[in-house]
């Protein structure tokens, strides 16, 4: 890479399918606004397992979601660049000095001000020192706060996902599932008609009945990954009753349902079901009435270690 040749270079690698790098780019684009003027580079590369999300609409769909404009080298199917340069894992960071020398690799959930403090080192002779550092974007980067983690994320389609029903997928197949599976941190459970592809499952409603995905978690935030081409709308409920209205997220559509909260689904992107101050054990039925709703992934957020002060 050029890049490296040319200043001090900082790469992150993201996915539009991991909200916790999502949010890391939100530091990327403040650091390019105050560094770039003083030398530093700054790289953000997309990986994913999805070839739904490798798609260049796809990823600038999410940028311009996230309000972010930042330049992204999209890695290969089989991450070249990513395992080339010694990546460590999914929202891992490299600081690199001039002429190519890697100085630091921060493994994923290093705290931002503890990356930010090594930018204002390596600059240290471009850079006048009164610059202090980025107050937190996020609340959860307070220094003495805990860290938000992100879990693994858990695939729906048939290629890499597990769901607890014992049908099992049929791939590329409407499948009636009964619905009354209980699902486990893993493994959700499916009601109603779905049809299996590789990276998806595609709602089918039949005879007036929904299809619903249940997820059963503990966690602080929920997610899922959809899209739909022509417009949707999910219902989420609770099976230990009402969610409570601290629990809303700016997706949320304004009225409720049978005791539950409605989102409208249409670009594909991730879709934030639930927001939580605590960690919390969840059990959500999500149903759905329209045909065509394709859902890919679910995520949790989840408490990690202490920011550092």
């Amino acid at each position: 890479m050029e890049l490296l040749e040319e200043g001090p270079c900082l790469i992150g690698f993201f996915s539009l399918t991991s909200i916790g790098t999502l949010r890391l780019l939100h530091y990327f684009q403040a650091w390019r606004e105050r560094y770039e003027k003083h030398g530093l580079r700054l790289v953000t590369i997309h990986r994913s397992d999805l070839d739904r999300a490798r798609d260049p609409l796809a990823i600038k769909t999410t940028l311009q979601y996230q309000k972010l404009n930042l330049p992204v080298v999209a890695d290969s199917p089989q991450e070249e660049v990513f395992k080339g340069l010694g990546g460590t894992g999914l929202g891992c960071c490299l600081l690199f000095r001039p002429g190519g020398k890697l100085k630091q690799n921060y493994p994923p959930g290093t705290s931002p001000r503890q990356i930010e403090i090594d930018l204002q080192r390596i600059l240290a002779k471009r850079m006048p020192t009164s610059v202090r550092l980025l107050d937190p974007l996020f609340p959860e980067d307070t220094p003495g706060r805990v860290i938000l983690t992100a879990t693994d994320e858990i695939h729906l389609g048939y290629r890499f996902g597990q769901i607890a029903n014992p049908q099992g997928y049929l791939p590329h197949q409407t499948i009636i599932y009964e619905g009354s599976v209980t699902p486990r941190q893993e493994r959700p459970s499916l009601g109603g008609g779905w049809q299996c592809e590789a990276e998806c499952l595609v709602t089918r409603p039949m005879d007036g009945e929904p299809s619903t995905l249940e997820i059963q978690c503990t966690a602080k935030d929920i997610y899922l990954l959809a899209e739909a081409a022509a417009g949707a709308e999910i219902e989420i409920e609770s099976t230990a009753g009402l969610i409570p209205s601290e629990s809303a997220t700016k997706d949320w559509a304004k009225e409720q349902t049978s005791g539950g909260k409605s989102i409208p689904i249409l670009e594909f992107r991730l879709y934030h079901l639930l927001s939580g101050e605590h960690l919390r054990r969840h059990h959500l039925k999500i149903r759905c009435h329209t045909d065509g709703l394709r859902v890919y992934k679910s995520g949790f957020t989840t408490e990690g270690a202490k920011q550092s002060g």
